[in-house]
């Protein structure tokens, strides 16, 4: 055994992993994609499901870094698709975070559930969602994932896309062609374009307005989306919210 670092993925709402961890022979393999190795250690009687001290599987390593054949192998040798590392990810969260779109329709198909949540509340779709992985999100849904589905105590899906600049204009529209809340209300009341307005993404904050996002909609403490964006010094997203009717 010994200690190696793996890669973090910080979030806006929770930090969904650990900066190191004790990993085995078979993680160290399936990291790194040698699907002839990973088959030789499972034919010595190395643990399929061995976990990390973070909880990490050698299927969470395989579905990290995107590798589907030595996925393959190890879902084909018992590997439990649902298996949760200790902030409660999946390895189908891991394949949504790095849009390993392939991977993730695996795990599907091998049972992965696709309403699984993490300590934070998120499910895969959320974390699709977070980065804009439209391919990913599709399967997701496809595979039975909610687009309403809410994670606690943060929001909705259009709320994560509404969140990040790296996000695509196609994921959102995707989503709320498939039924998200373009006003659903979120963590005070804030809706998705409260959360464009935190962020400065001015854009996205256009997207929703022209999808019908109320620019004079309120917060539990009664704020709208200029309000945010005035607070913030978010100023271009201030100048587009008034030009479409905004006002403070």
């Amino acid at each position: 055994m010994r200690r190696r670092f793996r890669p973090l993925m910080l979030v806006p709402f929770g930090i969904f992993a650990c900066a190191t961890a004790i990993a085995g022979p078979i993680h160290d393999a399936a990291k790194a994609g040698k699907v002839e190795q990973v088959s030789q250690l499972l034919a010595e009687g190395a643990d399929v499901n061995a976990k990390t001290d973070d909880g990490n599987t050698p299927l969470h390593d395989a579905a990290i870094w995107g590798h589907k054949d030595v996925a393959n192998v190890l879902l084909s040798k018992g590997a439990d698709v649902r298996a949760k590392e200790k902030n409660g990810m999946t390895p189908l969260h891991f394949a949504a975070n790095g849009d390993h779109t392939d991977l993730a329709g695996i795990l599907i198909e091998h049972g992965a559930d696709v309403h699984a949540r993490a300590v934070n509340g998120w499910t895969p779709l959320h974390v699709a969602a977070l980065w804009g992985h439209e391919g990913t999100a599709k399967v997701l849904i496809a595979g039975g994932a909610d687009v309403r589905e809410k994670a606690d105590p943060v929001a909705a899906l259009l709320h994560r896309s509404a969140s990040t600049g790296s996000c695509h204009k196609d994921l959102p529209g995707f989503l709320i062609e498939r039924g998200a809340g373009i006003q659903a209300n979120g963590v005070k009341g804030m809706q998705p374009i409260h959360v464009a307005a935190l962020g400065g993404q001015k854009e996205m904050a256009l997207f929703l307005i022209e999808h019908g996002a109320d620019v004079h909609a309120k917060t539990g403490n009664g704020w709208t989306p200029l309000h945010v964006a005035v607070l913030l010094d978010q100023t271009g997203v201030a100048e587009l919210l008034r030009t479409h009717g905004a006002r403070e």
